[in-house]
Protein backbone atom coordinates (compact mmCIF):
# COMPACT_ATOMS: atom_id res chain seq x y z
CA UNK A 1 0.00 0.00 0.00
CA UNK A 2 1.63 3.21 -0.87
CA UNK A 3 1.82 5.96 2.31
CA UNK A 4 -0.17 9.01 1.97
CA UNK A 5 1.34 11.49 3.32
CA UNK A 6 0.17 14.83 5.47
CA UNK A 7 -0.36 16.84 2.90
CA UNK A 8 -1.98 14.45 0.42
CA UNK A 9 -4.46 13.30 3.58
CA UNK A 10 -5.39 16.77 4.76
CA UNK A 11 -5.89 17.72 0.65
CA UNK A 12 -8.55 13.95 0.55
CA UNK A 13 -10.03 14.96 3.75
CA UNK A 14 -10.91 18.44 2.81
CA UNK A 15 -12.08 16.93 -0.40
CA UNK A 16 -14.45 14.30 1.43
CA UNK A 17 -15.80 16.94 4.14
CA UNK A 18 -16.99 19.40 0.79
CA UNK A 19 -18.70 16.44 -0.93
CA UNK A 20 -20.45 15.64 2.76
CA UNK A 21 -21.61 19.41 2.68
CA UNK A 22 -22.76 19.47 -0.89
CA UNK A 23 -24.58 15.61 -0.96
CA UNK A 24 -26.41 17.68 2.76
CA UNK A 25 -27.35 20.85 0.81
CA UNK A 26 -28.51 18.29 -2.21
CA UNK A 27 -30.34 16.07 0.28
CA UNK A 28 -32.49 18.96 1.53
CA UNK A 29 -33.46 20.24 -0.95
CA UNK A 30 -34.43 16.64 -2.88
CA UNK A 31 -36.34 16.19 -0.10
CA UNK A 32 -38.43 19.32 0.08
CA UNK A 33 -39.29 19.27 -3.33
CA UNK A 34 -41.63 15.86 -2.35
CA UNK A 35 -44.53 16.43 -1.71
CA UNK A 36 -44.39 14.32 2.21
CA UNK A 37 -40.60 15.71 2.05
CA UNK A 38 -39.57 13.40 5.42
CA UNK A 39 -41.17 9.79 4.20
CA UNK A 40 -39.22 10.37 1.44
CA UNK A 41 -36.36 11.07 2.77
CA UNK A 42 -36.72 7.51 5.16
CA UNK A 43 -37.36 5.78 2.11
CA UNK A 44 -34.56 6.78 0.08
CA UNK A 45 -32.37 6.22 2.47
CA UNK A 46 -34.06 2.54 2.86
CA UNK A 47 -33.41 1.96 -0.58
CA UNK A 48 -29.88 3.29 -0.31
CA UNK A 49 -29.01 0.79 2.84
CA UNK A 50 -31.12 -1.96 0.80
CA UNK A 51 -28.17 -1.87 -1.99
CA UNK A 52 -25.60 -2.10 0.54
CA UNK A 53 -26.65 -5.07 2.27
CA UNK A 54 -24.83 -7.12 -0.44
CA UNK A 55 -21.90 -6.50 1.71
CA UNK A 56 -22.84 -8.14 4.81
CA UNK A 57 -21.31 -5.58 7.10
CA UNK A 58 -21.49 -6.73 10.69
CA UNK A 59 -18.41 -7.82 12.37
CA UNK A 60 -15.44 -5.93 11.33
CA UNK A 61 -12.90 -8.59 10.57
CA UNK A 62 -10.74 -6.93 7.41
CA UNK A 63 -10.05 -3.22 5.83
CA UNK A 64 -12.89 -4.05 3.61
CA UNK A 65 -15.09 -4.27 6.09
CA UNK A 66 -13.93 -1.29 7.95
CA UNK A 67 -14.51 0.60 5.09
CA UNK A 68 -17.88 -0.96 4.10
CA UNK A 69 -18.77 -0.04 8.25
CA UNK A 70 -17.10 3.84 7.62
CA UNK A 71 -19.91 4.02 4.48
CA UNK A 72 -22.66 3.01 6.35
CA UNK A 73 -22.04 5.83 9.27
CA UNK A 74 -21.27 8.06 7.04
CA UNK A 75 -24.20 7.90 4.81
CA UNK A 76 -26.27 7.77 8.02
CA UNK A 77 -25.20 10.90 9.18
CA UNK A 78 -25.77 12.76 5.91
CA UNK A 79 -28.87 11.42 5.57
CA UNK A 80 -29.63 12.10 9.24
CA UNK A 81 -28.62 16.06 8.86
CA UNK A 82 -29.71 16.54 5.58
CA UNK A 83 -33.31 15.22 6.88
CA UNK A 84 -33.06 17.52 10.29
CA UNK A 85 -32.31 20.75 7.96
CA UNK A 86 -35.56 19.90 6.01
CA UNK A 87 -37.60 19.29 9.43
CA UNK A 88 -36.15 22.63 10.17
CA UNK A 89 -37.11 23.92 6.73
CA UNK A 90 -40.91 23.07 6.43
CA UNK A 91 -41.07 23.84 10.87
CA UNK A 92 -40.25 27.51 9.54
CA UNK A 93 -42.96 27.15 6.82
CA UNK A 94 -40.59 26.97 3.56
Amino acid sequence: MTEITESNFNHLQGRIVALELIMRYWLSGEFLSKNDPLTYADNLKKAMFGSLQNAEIGEVTSEKDAIWSEVVDALDLIFSTAKDRARATLERGG
